[in-house]
């Protein structure tokens, strides 16, 4: 590995050993122009809020990204999920666009406001089932980083963690 170890005794003073290793830094970045295959390897858990008013739908992303290594809480609605982000801090937020009482863009715009402890800078990926044209340029000029059409696949949920948050992985061959 490039380092250097050196050990120092002293008989009944004990032992030290020092050890120098020269690593690697190597940068991960997904190759779009060949579908970019991702081997997602967390090196941190992240702390993510799930805001989705179908319960089903709510914790199968949830389970989703715990099985990625994810620390997730859940929400049902957009008044919830400020509550919760009042409470707690997150790393980021799976939010869906359509809900009752107070949808994910009413939800995204409130939360950009800041205020009440909440960070207005906390990542907010949209998720719906509006496949449309034009649909993501929608929801990322109402204040959302990212979005992810329904059904939710893995390897969305994947290569969009690795680009809101490439400092919480590492590269794999």
């Amino acid at each position: 590995m490039g380092g250097s170890l050196a050990i120092e005794s002293e008989v009944g003073a004990g032992t030290t050993v020092y050890m120098t290793l020269d690593f690697k830094v190597e940068e991960c970045v997904l190759n779009e122009a060949t579908d970019g295959v991702l081997e997602y390897h967390p090196t941190r858990s992240l702390r993510l809020l799930v805001v989705e008013d179908n319960r089903v739908n709510r914790i199968m992303i949830m389970r989703l990204l715990g099985k990625l290594g994810h620390i997730t809480e859940g929400a049902s609605n957009g008044q919830e999920a400020l509550e919760k982000l009042f409470a707690k801090n997150f790393d980021g937020v799976f939010m869906d666009v359509q809900m009752p009482e107070m949808d994910g863009i009413e939800t995204t715009e409130r939360i950009r406001e800041g205020g009440n402890g909440i960070d207005p800078a906390t990542p907010i990926v949209a998720m719906t089932a509006h496949a449309l044209p034009g649909a993501r340029d929608l929801f990322l000029e109402a204040g959302m980083n990212d979005y992810i059409a329904k059904p939710v696949e893995v390897e969305q949920i994947e290569r969009t963690l690795f680009n809101l948050f490439p400092e919480a992985h590492q590269c794999s061959d």
